[in-house]
């Protein structure tokens, strides 16, 4: 069996089934006549395995991280749309609205905790305790080149109130690194109150900056463990795609290997 699946437009669906490698189902046509007919040049067939993996990478996509909104727009959406799950207390209060992302149990929430407001895109089944981490230990991800670190104002101010000269000083212990074409990439992160900053060395043969930054921005977001597995600390676990990460501390690292 092989679904047949958008790869341009993939929403987690597929577009039809093919019970062999021929024609689609209930019909006489082979894949590409069928790509003219329904006007759908990014089709293509794929493993029942294949789909699945396609399908957990995009629900998982569908989620964000909480970001700082206002008031009026808070109340705003909560008064306007559909309210499919809510919770109240005098700390945290928090609902889940009907939402473009409603497929698979993803909903936008809003959230107010302690007087501020917060939005995010997550699943409709997160625990109480899950929702208050989020948001309480929430922290804006910039990843930056070296370049881009060495102009950075937020960063700067950092450095000058921590009395750090230069950036390579971030580099002196032993940083944490990323396997991408073969390459070892250097990266750190430094933790603000509100920011988190990932600076990397960026090598001359990188081939795909987009892809590392997707994959760095996946190993710091709330639901990286739908992204990363983790693997015995041993480097011969550290292959194509994988992270090798101490956080700074001691002097041995976990190897998470990205799936996709």
């Amino acid at each position: 069996m092989l679904y047949v699946i958008d790869k341009d437009n993939f929403n987690g669906c597929i577009v039809a089934k093919m019970s062999n490698d021929k024609y689609i189902n209930h019909t006489a046509l082979k894949l590409d006549p069928y790509k003219i007919k329904m006007g759908l040049p990014g089709l293509i067939a794929v493993s029942v395995e294949e789909f699945e993996k396609r399908r957990e990478v995009y629900i998982a996509s569908c989620q964000t991280n909480f970001t700082e909104i206002s008031e009026e727009e808070f109340y705003i959406r909560i008064n306007e749309s559909k309210i499919r799950r809510h919770f109240l207390s005098k700390e945290l209060k928090f609902f889940y609205l009907d939402g473009e992302e409603s497929a698979f149990g993803i909903l936008p929430l809003y959230a107010c905790y302690k007087e501020k407001y917060y939005f995010a895109q997550k699943d409709t089944g997160l625990s109480l305790d899950t929702i208050l981490n989020y948001i309480k230990y929430k922290k804006n991800l910039e990843v930056l080149s070296m370049e881009e670190a060495g102009h950075h104002i937020g960063l700067y101010n950092y450095m000058q109130e921590h009395k750090i000269p230069d950036i390579m000083d971030f580099f002196d212990t032993e940083p944490d690194k990323i396997r991408l074409y073969g390459t070892d990439i250097l990266f750190i992160q430094i933790e603000d109150k509100k920011d988190r900053y990932v600076i990397y060395i960026d090598p001359d043969n990188i081939g795909d900056k987009n892809l590392l930054y997707l994959i760095i921005t996946r190993f710091f977001s709330d639901n990286f463990l739908s992204f990363f597995d983790k693997q015995h600390s041993v480097w011969s676990e550290y292959q194509e795609k994988c992270i090798a990460y101490r956080d700074g501390k001691g002097s041995s690292y976990t190897i998470w290997q990205y799936n996709y």
